[in-house]
This record gives C-alpha cells, structure tokens and sequence, in this order.
C-alpha cells in the first residue's frame, strides 16, 4: 500500500520523537536505580553508625554506674607516682564514702 510522502516523512518523524524518548526514559531510569542504590547504601551506613553510637553510650552508661557502685563503696585506697624531687612516692588508704 502506498502512502503520500508527506504522511510518511511525519510518520517517520513520529517513530524517531519516540525513539529518542524511550532512550531519555531508559537513562532517567537506570539514574533512579542508581540513586535509589545510594540511599540504600547510606540508610545502612547511617543504621551501622547509630547502632555503634548506642553501644558506645550504653558502655559509658555502664562505666558511669560501675565507677559510681564503686565510688560509695568502702576499701583500701592505693596511690603510687613521683614526687616533685624524682623519687617514687606511694600512698595506701582507707576509703571511706557515705552511702547518702
């Protein structure tokens, strides 16, 4: 079947728009796959670190409450270093701290 050129040419025209513009949808595609890699990566990392962050806290917490078990506690206190002419220096007591 034959076809006047000028429908043809339009025709033509049409398929090449279309072509061009399922080659942008596949670019802006695979560019939303790629960032959508990216988030992911980073919600991950960011998770990672907030995981790491309340373990350091909850180790802190649990340092502060044994230095503070500690610190109200009864005992002998042992002290040693240099003093001021060089010499070793050393120093036993006994610790006492109310309990209020």
């Amino acid at each position: 079947m034959l076809v006047p050129a000028e429908t043809f040419e339009r025709r033509q025209l049409d398929l090449e728009k279309y072509d061009a513009m399922k080659i942008y949808v596949s670019k802006l595609e695979a560019e939303i796959v790629k960032l959508k890699d990216q988030e992911s990566i980073r919600e991950a990392l960011l998770a990672q670190e907030r995981r790491a962050a309340e373990e350091e806290i909850a180790r802190w917490v649990v340092a502060h409450d044994r230095a503070d078990r500690r610190a109200k506690m009864p005992g002998l206190g042992l002290g040693v270093g240099y003093g001021s002419g060089g010499e070793f220096v050393g120093m036993v007591g006994i610790v006492w701290k109310p309990f209020w």
